[in-house]
């Protein structure tokens, strides 16, 4: 195992996994004795993998350890954190079979970990210890992805109310410090005398944290559980599934089905929404991978982009959606005004069109207008 750590990880990357696994380290040694320590370490309490790892990536680990450490499948495993953890090695290739194509996909760990795990991976798979912190993990990941930034106490207090028990502070730190998922998303800051969580794509999470305390205007918005895991699942989950279906569809379109090319700009869209971006910031950015054709493209960008908008909530929001704003307080034809006075030429040309239509009222306003 260590060879591969080795081989195949930076020392800021070995750092990283030992921080993961809280291995103690220091940032003087080197990479030899820093692959040697996590491989002593992991081999010696292999417990710590089923404290760190989500269980979907547990279980895919106990196929490759089953299967003698080396898995040839026809169908993908979940193993993005046991890849990203150089736990799982996995080179996908194509062979032939009677003259037709087939994709399989292989997934191979160290031999010495595999004969460490063999014995115990069955026990750590179904242990309702760790069950119990896999869902922990999963619905505190769900509610962190709704509401964004957050405090500790309005953390646990949206907790309770969600799922009508406590959460004990001592638990949601552990949770922080061992959940290799919570930690490659979520960071814990002190702001205004509180312990918040912040996603780590904020720069500035201090000044985001004063943003949201000035919608005092609204409380959080409350989600019943089955939406709040579905957040976990993917962090570009819409109250409108057809919304976000329509967006799905133009940019496989656009980018000739290309999966990953999908995801990077869905996931550019989510982000852009989540930290208040404006309209022509993100369709330039979207411009500059996947040009538009033609005014009748860009047209139809905006519309799903203002669709998929209107239906997620926002962190900014406190987990409200515009479009649930909207239907409890439609905007007039005053506000829409005031900020067409500061808009560049879209918006104003988007504000127009919904002024046109301000009084109908089912009409939904782009979150451009929200502020």
């Amino acid at each position: 195992m260590s060879h591969i750590l080795l081989n195949l990880c930076s020392k800021d990357d070995l750092l990283d996994l030992c921080e993961d696994y809280q291995i103690a380290c220091s940032k003087s040694m080197n990479k030899t004795d820093l692959s040697n320590r996590i491989e002593a370490t992991l081999l010696a309490y292999p417990e710590i993998l089923a404290r760190s790892l989500p269980l979907s990536d547990l279980q895919a680990l106990k196929k490759i350890v089953d299967a003698g450490g080396v898995l040839q499948s026809k169908e993908p495993l979940l193993t993005v954190i046991l890849e990203e953890q150089m736990l799982v090695v996995s080179p996908a290739e194509s062979t032939a079979k009677g003259g037709k194509p087939e994709r399989v996909f292989w997934y191979a760990i160290a031999k010495n970990l595999q004969l460490v795990l063999k014995p115990i991976i069955q026990k750590m798979v179904v242990d309702p210890k760790y069950k119990v912190m896999d869902k922990n993990e999963h619905l505190l990941l769900g509610l962190l992805r709704l509401y964004g930034l957050i405090s500790e106490p309005t953390l646990r207090e949206l907790w309770e109310k969600t799922t009508k028990k406590p959460l004990d502070p001592y638990d949601l730190i552990q949770l922080f410090r061992t959940r290799i998922a919570l930690k490659q998303e979520f960071t814990p800051f002190y702001t205004d005398n509180k312990l918040c969580f912040a996603p780590i794509i904020l720069d500035f999470p201090s000044e985001y944290y004063e943003a949201i305390k000035k919608r005092s205007d609204l409380e959080y918005a409350l989600y019943p559980v089955d939406v709040i895991l579905s957040f976990a699942d993917s962090p570009f989950f819409s109250n409108n599934q057809t919304a976000l279906l329509s967006l799905i569809q133009w940019l496989n379109a656009k980018n000739n089905v290309d999966d990953m090319q999908v995801a990077f700009q869905l996931g550019l869209i989510w982000e852009s929404i989540q930290t208040g971006e404006k309209m022509t910031e993100l369709l330039k950015k979207i411009q500059e991978i996947s040009p538009c054709d033609s005014s009748q493209e860009l047209s139809e960008l905006m519309q799903c982009l203002s669709d998929y908008s209107n239906y997620t909530p926002h962190w900014l929001l406190k987990g409200h959606t515009p479009s649930d704003l909207y239907a409890k307080k439609p905007l007039t034809c005053k506000t829409l005004i005031s900020v067409m006075l500061d808009a560049t030429i879209p918006v104003l040309a988007e504000a127009v069109r919904s002024i046109r239509n301000v009084a109908e009222p089912t009409k939904k306003v782009g979150f451009t207008f929200f502020e």
